[in-house]
């Protein structure tokens, strides 16, 4: 073999091996990569986020899982409420034009002896009527809190200014105008934000507001004259729907009515203290009742 044949040769394979790497680093920055839990329970929603091999997220990915499709928003988050008759396995799959999909297995386990404080209505019946809501321009905002950290997606001409969280009250400021349809807060809350076995109060624009009969009454804008929310907890967290009878500028405040009475109790003294726990006695009461309402119902 002469010289110049010999490095014919070597040049090929050179050539031949950088084309390889490259499309091999190539194929890696546009690996789709899921984050998801390898096991769960039935009881409330998980979530599963959607990046690239950089670990950027990946926005309008879709995921499947148990044949239903979503998409994923601008953190490349989806949330997904499963449901099963017993323990069960499924395939989580991402895909997107332009990446090479994936696909991770998870565990579904069905929770027969569920605790009845911590659930109310399965909170996938919840999700359907607010992804029809959110169709209908009827929801302002969907609000997630995990971990003390929030995470927002408004809509139908409504935004989102604060999202403020100390201690266990969390306060929310919405804006919206006579183009706002989105009457609708939705705001879902991790347990570690907000303890579901303590009771939970909604105050709208510093007033105390009341539990409505059930989840259609607050979906229901045609007859809410006054602010109404009701409360689903699920074995990862609760969710508040509000309702907002009309738009300007409102603060709503979620707060743990037992932490509430504790720092009343601190600041101040008397009879100041006497009404207030009065009144949040009310309140709880009223939550109390209507909770045992939603469960008769059921």
């Amino acid at each position: 073999m002469n010289k110049k044949k010999a490095t014919s040769i070597f040049l090929f394979f050179l050539v031949s091996l950088l084309s390889f790497s490259l499309i091999n680093v190539k194929g890696q920055e546009n690996q789709l990569v899921i984050d998801a839990p390898s096991d769960v329970d039935d009881l409330g929603f998980f979530w599963v986020v959607i990046t690239d091999g950089d670990g950027n997220p990946i926005e309008d990915a879709t995921v499947v899982f148990d044949n239903t499709s979503y998409l994923t928003n601008f953190n490349g988050k989806v949330r997904i409420y499963p449901a099963v008759n017993e323990d069960k396995n499924f395939t989580i799959t991402a895909s997107k034009e332009g990446y090479l999909s994936a696909t991770v297995w998870i565990r579904v386990i069905h929770e027969l002896h569920a605790d009845p404080h911590i659930k109310t209505i399965h909170p996938k019946f919840n999700d359907e009527l607010i992804n029809d809501a959110i169709k209908n321009n009827t929801v302002g905002g969907v609000i997630s809190i995990d971990e003390g950290m929030p995470d927002f997606e408004s809509y139908a001409n409504v935004s989102i200014d604060e999202i403020s969280i100390e201690k266990e009250n969390i306060t929310i400021v919405v804006k919206g105008n006579t183009t706002s349809t989105g009457r609708i807060i939705v705001i879902d809350i991790d347990n570690k934000t907000v303890d579901p076995y303590q009771s939970i109060g909604v105050m709208y624009d510093g007033v105390i507001i009341f539990l409505a009969d059930d989840i259609f009454d607050v979906f229901d804008l045609n007859e809410n004259e006054a602010p109404e929310y009701i409360i689903t907890q699920g074995a990862v967290g609760s969710q508040i729907i509000v309702s907002i009878p009309s738009y300007s500028t409102h603060e709503i405040t979620i707060f743990n009515i037992q932490t509430t009475i504790e720092e009343a109790i601190e600041a101040i003294g008397g009879i100041n203290v006497l009404i207030m726990y009065l009144e949040i006695c009310v309140v709880a009461a009223i939550v109390f009742i209507g909770t045992i309402q939603i469960r008769k119902r059921l």
